[in-house]
């Protein structure tokens, strides 16, 4: 049974996201380094000033890969920490995202893709901030402070260093602020977090699939088990196949939170069930009803086919298989990700990493008024900022190692373990710090 305090946080979650939260739509340039072109689109942006009270601070969540109402909803403590500072809270969608469709139905042609970099991106954050601003008339000295996770965290992050007049502190938590093309090391941490008797069923299921894809016949087998789109017959399609099954194992570890603990439940139905191939294919593939699809032509599309570009264009953050690996399949290397990237986009093209690096500073940056935080068990914490070293009047660095990717970024639940929980409350004490000054 709920307490009553668990009871209320519920309630306002409820009403927060139903009744409180208003979209409008913000004309933005599509191109901000060229004065000779003046084209523009609409860009989607949540409002909530329940709590607002003039001379509040502004919260500033910025938004990554996916729609914004999904991670609006996903990501509340910006939201519940509102009432405690009578913050106005807004959230601009990410270009090429949900709604926020700079040419439309043609936004992912490869011409028009041209236009999703993130010098954009935070030119699009720097121009909607001085349109909230005008638009409530909030003063001058009005304090702001940024929100972000994983590649949202990235963002703020980035934002903060190139424009600290605009924002005086941010959060930014599990962020991979090094971009790196052979991001290997993912999936070592990845099998190095499972215990010995999850790795061994995880295993027994991968041995038995690499030996069905050694005849034809049991690739038959494997079509009809995995539900494929196509037939299992070209090397490409067997390693794209690779590449769909494997990334579910990935994502438990990443998203060890509470209060479901997928980690935690998946490994411990891959130890009891005594078909291990069928455990697997029911905790890894997501069986929906739908066919997986092979093709990427057609697995690319959208909000996919516009992250995968920012991969291919920028971060990298291709996830090889390491050599020897149990529970990953080889071929999963840097060819298969270049021929990926020539059948989605039809022309070869790979991510500038040196110049991403070079450009936004790496983790070689003199940081000012950020707290970082990272589940030192999650593989996204890899490349971002971890070292407590750099702790110092502006920048917090807190570590926590009994969650995964985003714990304190979440709403609250009474399954956060006390790291998660220490995390929040040093990301309080930090916007207090901030918004004090």
């Amino acid at each position: 049974m709920k307490t009553i305090s668990q009871l209320l946080v519920t309630l306002f979650v409820l009403v927060t996201l139903t009744t409180a939260t208003t979209d409008y739509w913000f004309e933005q340039k599509i191109d901000h380094f060229n004065p000779l072109d003046d084209r523009k689109f609409q860009q989607l942006y949540y409002v909530n000033d329940t709590y607002y009270q003039e001379g509040g601070p502004l919260f500033f969540i910025f938004n990554g890969e996916g729609p914004m109402p999904g991670l609006y909803n996903e990501y509340g403590y910006p939201v519940e920490l509102a009432s405690k500072y009578n913050a106005l809270v807004v959230s601009l969608e990410h270009r090429y995202y949900g709604v926020s469709l700079p040419f439309g139905e043609e936004s992912h042609t490869n011409e028009n893709l041209q236009y999703l970099h993130t010098e954009q991106v935070l030119e699009d954050f720097a121009q909607f901030r001085h349109h909230i601003f005008e638009k409530y008339n909030l003063a001058t000295t009005t304090k702001v402070f940024g929100f972000g996770c994983s590649y949202s965290g990235v963002l703020s992050a980035w934002f903060r260093t190139k424009n600290p007049h605009l924002i005086d502190g941010v959060f930014s938590g599990s962020s991979p602020v090094w971009a790196t093309v052979d991001f290997t090391s993912y999936m070592e941490l990845v099998e190095s977090r499972l215990s010995a008797e999850c790795v061994d069923s995880v295993a027994s299921a991968v041995t038995q699939i690499n030996t069905l894809l050694d005849t034809i016949d049991g690739r038959i087998q494997l079509q009809r088990m995995f539900n494929t789109c196509q037939e299992l017959l070209m090397p490409f399609d067997v390693q794209m196949f690779k590449y769909n099954i494997q990334g579910g194992i990935m994502d438990v570890v990443q998203y060890q939170n509470p209060p479901d603990w997928p980690e935690t439940v998946a490994c411990d139905a891959m130890e009891a069930a005594t078909d291990k191939l069928a455990e697997y294919i029911k905790q890894f593939a997501y069986p929906n009803g739908s066919c997986m699809q092979l093709d990427p032509v057609k697995s690319y599309i959208e909000d996919g086919k516009s992250w995968y570009y920012q991969k291919a264009s920028q971060f990298g953050f291709f996830k090889n298989t390491p050599p020897n690996s149990k529970i990953f399949f080889q071929g999963v290397d840097a060819d298969f990700h270049k021929a990926l990237i020539q059948k989605i986009y039809g022309q070869p093209f790979y991510p500038d990493v040196d110049f991403t690096n070079a450009y936004y500073g790496g983790k070689d940056v003199n940081w000012s008024n950020i707290i970082f935080t990272n589940g030192i068990n999650e593989p996204w914490s890899l490349l971002s900022i971890t070292d407590m070293s750099l702790n110092s009047d502006s920048v917090v660095v807190v570590d926590y190692d009994d969650a995964g990717h985003c714990a304190p970024y979440h709403f609250y639940n009474d399954k956060m373990p006390a790291g998660v929980l220490n995390a929040r409350t040093k990301i309080d004490e930090f916007i207090t710090k901030v918004i004090s000054n």
